[in-house]
């Protein structure tokens, strides 16, 4: 009998019967009350007439309800650990009108050593241009199935590893459910569906799979990656409500990897200095890390 091989099926299929057996979400009917807000200031990149960047404020506050305190908390010290997109160095902000007249081999000079944020100014083609509004419709459009089940985090349920309950955080939901309900559910629920398939569109003429093999030092190339995944496996759509924040991750060395806005609005922190994981993860010391925050907006490309 292979043991190793009996044990590795049983896991794999006890995995399985946990993704794909997940609860639906509850729903509450009335509104959370909120425990305490979290202002949010920082500087927004805004395009004027002639195509130049103008820093304006920004100004958001967060209210928290039961179970995201954990989450909004660690928001709040990245927050003060980082410089905003006219003070920081870590990230070039440059309108679509003007990146376009870039040359290419400066673009590929830039993104070697920092990475782009380019500002939507509604001379670029919109990656999702008949996508205007949350609609399973609009959805449908983008090539994702809005009627298929789909893991859903449910971030009032902590994420902490005290927490034994961690399963409560983990549902299926259809993408239309969700759309169809966004507005009644905005203060009730902060959610994240991660991972979702879609068809690879990447606007940033910077963009090629091998381009971050291409940029890497001579010394890491062994250490680059490779796939044998067609591109558009790659690309990957992300739905969250207001409120809901993603922890620290590295992505993989040797991808050239994008973010592009659709709908909504986006807080995006890139660490300037940071401590290595270790084999524990990732250190959980704030004050070891440095930040610059990108404000994104529909249509950016950061």
């Amino acid at each position: 009998m292979d043991t190793k091989h009996d044990v590795s099926e049983l896991v794999s299929i006890q995995r399985a019967r946990h993704v794909f057996n997940l609860p639906e979400l509850a729903v509450e009917p009335n509104d959370p009350e909120v425990v305490r807000t979290h202002p949010i200031k920082t500087m927004s990149p805004e395009v004027g007439e002639a195509g130049q960047i103008e820093w304006k404020d920004f100004h958001d506050l967060l209210s928290e309800i039961d179970g995201i305190g954990n989450d909004l908390d660690g928001l709040d010290k990245v927050h003060k650990c980082a410089v905003n997109g006219s003070e920081g160095d870590k990230v070039v902000t440059v309108s679509a009108k003007h990146w376009a007249k870039v040359p290419e081999h400066i673009k590929r000079s830039v993104f070697s050593r920092r990475s782009i944020h380019v500002r939507a100014d509604g001379t670029q083609q919109s990656v999702a241009p008949t996508v205007h509004d949350w609609t399973a419709r609009n959805l449908e459009k983008m090539g994702i199935d809005p009627r298929l089940e789909r893991q859903a985090h449910d971030m009032t349920h902590p994420s902490r590893k005290a927490n034994k309950k961690f399963e409560k955080r983990l549902h299926q939901l259809m993408l239309e459910t969700w759309c169809d309900n966004r507005e009644e559910w905005k203060n009730k629920k902060v959610l994240n569906i991660l991972d979702i398939p879609c068809p690879n569109k990447v606007l940033v003429d910077v963009s090629e799979l091998s381009d971050g093999d291409h940029l890497s030092a001579n010394e890491y190339r062994d250490k680059t990656w490779c796939t044998r995944w067609p591109i558009d496996c790659l690309s990957w759509a992300l739905v969250a409500s207001r409120r809901a924040v993603s922890g620290k991750h590295i992505d993989a060395t040797g991808f050239a990897t994008w973010l592009q806005i659709v709908l909504g609005a986006k807080l995006w922190y890139i660490a300037r200095e940071y401590p290595l994981p270790t084999k524990d993860g990732w250190s959980d010391d704030h004050s070891a890390y440095k930040w610059q925050v990108v404000v994104l907006r529909a249509g950016d490309t950061l």
